[in-house]
């Protein structure tokens, strides 16, 4: 009966937000976090990777700036019948380019220093390309065959992150034409048809990652200035479980906007930015995560986060996470849940700290006494 199919539907509805406080409960408390980076190897010996004994050091390092959790973002590439052996073809549509060994790695370092480990897999249109997906596809075939690859690497790192005891997968990151679905009239008469079908290839390829990955998943759409048009315009956060931001947008005010900004003012605009991310959150209901906040080391660094623009000036960079860690001090005192905050970057190399580097590490820099008190929320 019809009133049998109601009850039906609201048990559901009440299994699906259990099932969900159970994944968001089981990040814990905040989270205050670091996105390890890798880098060169000044001796020429090569790559420092996750699997490295500086990295065991940086991972310490991390966790004695006040985090308790770190962001691990290993990549793969788009290799579509790759070669393994003469006569023989890969049957996934990807390969690794961090191994997942140096995952595994640091994902135990990581754990022996009490930090939680949280997977942000990075899937490249080639091993020296952009993020695959990040464009617009000019056919059908090409972005299906997208959403195939992506899946694919999707399920291979939910299996990692299981195998490394991870808390969070991100699946993706600031892929606004792949997860796009919702337009204007004025852009409806030149969007192809097949991206029409983004919300459906999203819900599978999260249906599919489900049984793999007990913890929480989420995206991370790109964040304000004000502006959180991505996250508006994509129509899978409720197949998530943390709505979540890339925090890199300009801190000067709108009337001045090439002159750098004084404390006042950067912590009035980083606070305005950060609760209009939480007001969206709370129309979806979803606890909020800013999954990469960026400070990087330029002399302008307020007028872009992107680009850190002007000389290099670790000292501008110090000031600007002081006063974002007043702005989350604000923020975090509202009603609705802000579940985390990852810093990028903290670079395994430290060379990306020297003083002639404009680079985002913060390791080793001046910016990293103010972690603590940020990750403290004091």
């Amino acid at each position: 009966s019809r009133a049998d199919g109601d009850r039906r539907a609201t048990a559901q509805v009440q299994a699906r937000k259990r099932e969900l406080r159970h994944r968001t409960s089981t990040a814990g408390a905040f989270l205050g976090g670091l996105h390890l980076a890798t880098g060169s190897d000044p001796t020429g010996r090569g790559a420092l990777s996750f699997g490295s004994r500086e990295a065991a050091e940086a991972v310490r390092d991390a966790r004695a700036s006040g985090a308790n959790a770190l962001v691990l973002a290993p990549q793969a590439a788009c290799v579509a019948e790759a070669r393994v052996w003469p006569g023989e073809r890969r049957s996934e549509p990807f390969e690794t380019a961090t191994p997942d060994a140096s995952v595994y790695a640091a994902a135990a370092h990581a754990h022996s220093a009490g930090l939680v480990v949280v997977l942000a897999p990075q899937l490249l249109d080639s091993r020296s390309g952009t993020w695959s997906g990040a464009t617009m596809s000019s056919s059908r075939e090409r972005w299906s065959s997208f959403f195939d690859e992506l899946e694919a690497s999707s399920l291979h790192y939910a299996l990692l992150g299981e195998l490394c005891n991870a808390r969070v997968l991100c699946l993706a990151e600031e892929l606004d034409q792949a997860t796009k679905s919702i337009y204007s009239e004025e852009e409806r008469p030149w969007v192809p048809s097949y991206f029409y079908e983004n919300r459906a290839r999203w819900k599978t390829l999260i249906e599919h990652v489900r049984p793999a990955f007990r913890g929480a998943l989420t995206y991370a759409a790109r964040g304000p200035s004000g502006n959180t048009s991505e996250a508006r315009e994509l129509e899978f956060w409720s197949d998530l479980d943390f709505v979540a931001f890339t925090v890199f947008g300009a801190l000067s005010a709108p009337d001045a906007p090439l002159v750098v900004p004084d404390d006042a003012t950067v912590i009035a605009r980083a606070t305005a930015n950060l609760q209009a991310l939480l007001n969206f959150a709370r129309t979806l209901d979803k606890p909020v995560l800013l999954f990469e906040l960026g400070v990087g080391a330029g002399a302008a660094n307020a007028l872009d986060l992107e680009c850190a623009p002007g000389a290099v000036d670790a000292s501008e960079q110090a000031r600007l996470v002081r006063c974002y860690g007043e702005a989350l001090r604000r923020v975090r005192a509202q009603a609705w849940p802000l579940a985390g905050v990852f810093l990028y970057s903290w670079s395994i190399d430290p060379q990306d700290s020297a003083s002639d580097q404009r680079t985002f590490s913060l390791r080793d820099r001046a910016a990293a006494a103010a972690l603590p008190k940020l990750f403290a929320g004091k």
